[in-house]
Order: structure tokens, then sequence, then C-alpha cells
């Protein structure tokens, strides 16, 4: 789902291309007509001349608007980078004893980069006021949506209450793991523990191995 955000958002929107193919396509009946000399014609290049000359201003709008947003959105994201990349930054600094450096990241580093990105977040905010072009997180059901072209589970059956998949969880995952119901209850055990809190959130929710 995030590359496919990451797509959207490198690639020119649906609405923009559909406006640069009709762009396309008055300019090519320009030129059909460009070769009639009869009145009607030549009355309906005129108009059309008109037509286009509003299309491209419009395009070229909507091509700005996509390119600012785009701009912001990328700043943000590469400001999360950095934000994280600090947080980890600091942890090693910690874990290796050097607290004169966790300490100036902590305190300096990453309260800027919170800074610059709230600032960065209000400007996305701002310019999306009018309608979002583009969308800078993945929502639920864009991830159901893939999920589902992965696993084939209908998208509304992943979208149902946290709860009641977590309740479900062994006899869905014994319908697709056959004979391993052992390993399905140590699995769906990891990530019930990680659901409600309880696991080591700097540790992978588990790691297993199924054989057979």
């Amino acid at each position: 789902a995030a590359s496919r955000l990451r797509i959207e958002i490198d690639s020119m929107p649906e609405e923009v291309d559909a406006a640069e193919r009709k762009l396309i396509q008055m300019q090519i009946e320009e030129q059909a007509l460009m070769k009639e000399t009869d009145r009607a014609s030549q009355e309906r290049l005129e108009k059309l001349r008109h037509d286009i000359a509003a299309a491209r201003e419009a395009l070229d709008a909507q091509k700005a608007e996509w390119q600012n947003e785009k701009d912001a959105i990328v700043g943000v994201q590469n400001l999360k980078a950095e934000l994280e990349s600090a947080q980890l930054d600091e942890e090693r600094a910690t874990r290796e004893g050097n607290l004169q450096l966790a300490s100036e990241i902590r305190y300096s580093r990453i309260p800027q980069l919170q800074q610059q990105l709230h600032v960065a977040e209000e400007a996305v905010k701002t310019k999306q006021q009018d309608g979002a072009i583009l969308k800078e997180e993945v929502s639920e059901e864009e991830i159901a949506s893939v999920v589902a072209a992965w696993t084939g589970i209908p998208v509304a059956k992943m979208m149902q209450g946290e709860m009641e998949k977590l309740v479900d969880l062994e006899e869905v995952l014994k319908g697709r793991v056959i004979g391993q119901d052992e390993a399905v209850g140590v699995v769906a055990g990891a990530i019930r523990r990680n659901r409600a809190g309880l696991s080591d959130p700097n540790r992978p929710i588990g790691s297993f191995l199924f054989l057979g």
C-alpha cells in the first residue's frame, strides 16, 4: 500500500492526465480543421483555438498545484524519515554510553525536527484545504485493498472490528495453514500481545519458521 501511495505521489494525477489528454485531442482536431477552407470549419477552428487556450491555462494551473502539493508531501515524508533516524541515533548513543550525544539528540535535534515537521504538515493541510490531489498517508482501506489482492480475502472481512479479528485469528490462519495448529497458536498469541501493547516495541512482533 505504501508503494502504491509512493507511485501515486510520483505519477501524474488522474484528473491532470485526463485534462492533458483532452487538450491533445483538441490540438489534433485543430490540425485537421486547419486543412479545411469552408466557413463552418473556420468558425469551428476559431472557437476551438479559444477553448485550447483556456484548457492549456487550466492544465498549467493544475500541474503547478500538483507539483506544489507533491513537494510539500515529500518534504513531510523526508522530515519523518529524519526524525525516525534521529530517534534511532539517540537509542544507539544511549546503548553505547555516549550520554552527551544522546542528550544533544534528545533535547536539540529531535525537538528541532519535530517543530519543522509540524510546520511542514500544517503547510500540507493549507495546500489541501480546497481539495487534495495527493495523499500523504496510506488509509486503512487502501492497506486492506492491497492485502486483499495478495490473499484473496475480501476487503470487507479485513475491515471488521479489531477485537473480532483477534478473536477469530486462529480459525482464519488454520484455514490457510494446514497441519500447523500449534504454530498457528503461537503466531496468533504473538499478534494479540502486540495489539494489546504487551510486546517490546523495539523488537519484532515475532520470528517464525514453518516446516513441512
